[in-house]
């Protein structure tokens, strides 16, 4: 659904399982190439749309080395095109990130929805 989702909003699916990924900070970098970077296939020029597959499996492997903590607070430090970088280290969100889990009220889960909509 997600897929469909992005394909009907104009974007490119980007999916990657998140559980495949074993640091908070290897997490962010995927969301930040994904994000600076317009699809190259297929023949259309569209953006990406982030989607991050079983995020709560993630969770779980980042939880024991303070990883998804790493992961959320470089999250946080985001902004939207248009606002000012509050340092060379942000991540100006220009692409959509659909994060997609099966427990949405998993505890490890409650920061992410705190900077989530």
């Amino acid at each position: 659904m997600a897929r469909q989702l992005a394909k009907q909003c104009g974007y490119v699916p980007h999916v990657t399982n998140a559980s495949d990924i074993r640091t908070g900070k290897g997490l962010f970098q995927v969301i930040k190439k994904a994000n600076d970077q317009d699809s190259c296939f297929g023949e259309e020029n569209k953006p990406n749309c982030i989607i991050l597959d079983e995020v709560d499996g993630a969770v779980a492997g980042l939880s024991n080395d303070n990883g998804f903590a790493s992961f959320i607070k470089n999250l946080e430090k985001s902004v939207l095109p248009g606002q000012k970088a509050k340092d060379k280290n942000s991540l100006v969100l220009r692409r959509p990130i659909i994060f997609v889990c099966n427990n949405l009220f998993c505890r490890a889960l409650k920061p992410l929805r705190e900077v989530a909509l």
